[in-house]
């Protein structure tokens, strides 16, 4: 049995609700679908049928991925599953002017889903495309962009500009409400899980907003990054340039920016309790892997006790970014559950 099913232990916290742990277990194909799977359904614009979900999680539930014969006849069986979808480049300019470029998958709803990538990634990085991927198997629209100096995006890479990635999410809910579209989610990752957060802060209009392993603290993890002496070094230097490994097309494998005095200052002020205190109208989802040593998983912790309307999934043995198949499968199925249904998995969204 084990051979044949992964399992994911995962804890379900939700507020006025006792605390629901349970096992996911993901059922396997002999070639399962990973990640480059996924994103290629959204290549060939064709949609895969959906997950086979029971209508009531037990706590030990089981999801079953069809094989790719059994996903056939199912697309045959049933005229929701023939249904395809479109995926485009888009663009559109922030508060500042730049040029935003960003990928829409369009099925023809008007719902859509924003999808923010975290600190130097892009709109094609984390699991971005296959959570995508999992939307449109719903009959839900997303976007996903680079933030300005981050993949294809005009602007200059910042380290700690929380603040106006806020606002360049702004750009993108003003960019689809143009369109005649209804942002109901948003996600981001990482530096954009504060990000979402604080843009739900602000502007508390968005129903549903997930936060990734987003970071509460904001004064740890400067000095384990960037060593114990660099707040020394930038009262010397001002400045100080960084070099880290990228995966963003023609890069050539790093990327490298300007770490300032200022992004120092803005990192170390900005403390997030009362952002998330301010949220009334957005229900929060936070997620975050119990093996995470870049944002410990008690920012998580943090997050809920402070959101009035928070749902809270902890899952054991991922990481920062749910690099395990089994930990992203969990990731996604929970942020879509939430999405478009209204409910987190193992409970009733209240």
């Amino acid at each position: 049995m084990r051979s044949a099913e992964t399992g994911c232990p995962i804890e379900v916290y939700s507020h006025n609700a006792r605390i629901v742990k349970h096992r996911l277990l993901i059922q396997r194909d002999p070639s399962p679908t990973h990640r480059r799977g996924l994103a290629s359904q959204i290549q060939s614009k064709t949609k895969a049928p959906p997950h086979n979900r029971s209508a009531g999680l037990s706590s030990s539930a089981i999801l079953h991925r069809p094989s790719a014969s059994a996903a056939a006849r199912m697309a045959l069986s049933a005229e929701a599953n023939t249904a395809t979808w479109a995926e485009k480049r888009v663009s559109f300019k922030n508060a500042k002017g730049e040029q935003i470029i960003g990928i829409s998958v369009d099925t023809g709803s008007e719902d859509v889903a924003i999808l923010c990538h975290g600190l130097g990634d892009h709109k094609d990085g984390f699991v971005l495309p296959q959570m995508a991927a999992a939307l449109a198997e719903k009959g839900h629209s997303s976007l996903r962009f680079d933030f300005p100096g981050n993949g294809e995006s005009d602007g200059t890479f910042r380290y700690a500009n929380m603040k106006e990635e806020k606002e360049d999410i702004r750009a993108a809910v003003l960019y689809l409400r143009a369109q005649g579209r209804s942002v109901t989610g948003l996600v981001g990752h990482s530096k954009a899980g504060t990000g979402v957060i604080l843009y739900a802060a602000d502007y508390d209009d968005i129903a549903r907003v997930v936060n990734v392993a987003g970071r509460y603290d904001n004064m740890r993890g400067i000095t384990e990054r960037f060593g114990d002496d660099i707040f020394d070094y930038l009262d010397k230097h001002g400045q100080m340039e960084v070099s880290w490994p990228s995966s963003v097309p023609g890069s050539g494998g790093k990327k490298t920016w300007i770490l300032t005095q200022e992004d120092i200052k803005n990192r170390r002020e900005l403390f997030m309790e009362p952002y998330a205190k301010a949220i009334r109208n957005s229900h929060v989802l936070t997620i975050h892997g119990k093996a995470d040593e870049t944002i410990p998983f008690e920012d998580a912790l943090s997050y809920h006790k402070q959101l009035a309307k928070s749902e809270l999934v902890l899952v054991d043995g991922a990481g920062h970014n749910f690099n395990k198949s089994t930990h992203a499968d969990v990731l996604i199925q929970h942020t879509v559950e939430f999405l478009t249904s209204g409910k987190v998995l193992g409970k009733l969204h209240k």
